[in-house]
C-alpha cells in the first residue's frame, strides 16, 4: 500500500509539472505552436499568406525608461501590455512579441478571418485609448499591412517564435512614418475594408525601404 501511495503521489507530481510546463509554453508561444512543440519536440517553419500584421509603437517610452528606475519601468510596461493583451483577445488577434517600444500582433495566423483587417483597425482605436489614458500617458503609432510571412521557432536552448519576410518589414516601415495616435493602412489592407472602415488616402509615400506605397489614415 505504501508503494502504491508513493507511486500515485509521484504520478500526480508528474502531471502537475506537465501542466505547469504547458501553461508556461502557452504564455510565450501561440497555443497551436506550443501544442506542436510538445507533441513532436519541434516546430516546422511555414509560409502564411493573407496575414494582417499590426505594429504598435509607444511614443515617449524610451525617455520614460531613461528618467525612471527599472522597477517602475517594468511595472508600467507590464500593466500596459496586459491591457493590450485583453484587446488582442477581444478582437481575435495574436500578440507575437515586443521589439523595443513596439508590439507586434497578427490577424489570421491561427485561422483565416475575412475581417482580420477590420479587427486590427478597431483594436487600434482601443489600444490608443488605453495608451492615452495611462499614467503617464503615451501616444501610439500604428501601422497595418496585409501580406505573407514565414513563421517558426528560432533557437534551441532559448526558443522564440518569430515572423520573417518583406511584408513584416513593410508593416514596421508604415508604423515608422505614422504620426502620434495615427493608424495607417497599406493599400493591400485598405482594399479589404474599404466598404466598412472610414479611412482617407494620404497619398503615395516612400517607405524607409525605398518602396513607394499609397497609405490610408484611419
Amino acid at each position: 500500500k505504501r508503494l502504491r501511495d508513493t507511486e500515485e503521489k509521484y504520478f500526480r507530481r508528474i502531471e502537475a509539472d506537465k501542466k505547469r510546463s504547458q501553461e508556461v509554453l502557452q504564455t510565450v508561444l501561440p497555443s497551436d505552436i506550443a501544442a506542436e512543440l510538445q507533441g513532436t519536440g519541434r516546430v516546422i517553419s511555414r509560409r502564411y499568406d493573407d496575414i494582417v500584421i499590426m505594429i504598435c509603437d509607444l511614443v515617449g517610452f524610451t525617455s520614460f525608461c531613461e528618467q525612471n528606475n527599472p522597477e517602475l519601468v517594468v511595472e508600467t510596461l507590464q500593466k500596459l501590455v496586459e491591457k493590450f493583451e485583453e484587446i488582442f483577445i477581444k478582437f481575435g488577434l495574436m500578440k507575437i512579441k515586443t521589439v523595443g517600444d513596439a508590439i507586434v500582433a497578427l490577424g489570421g495566423l491561427n485561422r483565416y478571418s475575412s475581417n482580420a483587417v477590420k479587427c486590427c483597425v478597431e483594436a487600434s482605436s482601443d489600444l490608443k485609448a488605453i495608451a492615452n489614458s495611462f499614467s503617464p500617458a503615451f501616444d501610439l503609432h500604428v501601422g497595418i499591412h496585409m501580406g505573407s510571412l514565414v513563421a517558426g521557432t528560432v533557437g534551441k536552448k532559448t526558443i522564440q517564435f518569430d515572423i520573417l519576410g518583406k511584408d513584416v518589414n513593410v508593416a514596421f516601415n508604415i508604423c515608422d512614418i505614422s504620426k502620434n495616435n495615427q493608424t495607417l493602412l497599406s493599400n493591400e489592407a485598405w482594399m479589404c475594408v474599404r466598404d466598412v472602415v472610414p479611412a482617407k488616402s494620404i497619398g503615395l509615400k516612400r517607405l524607409k525601404s525605398g518602396l513607394e506605397m499609397e497609405l490610408f489614415e484611419f
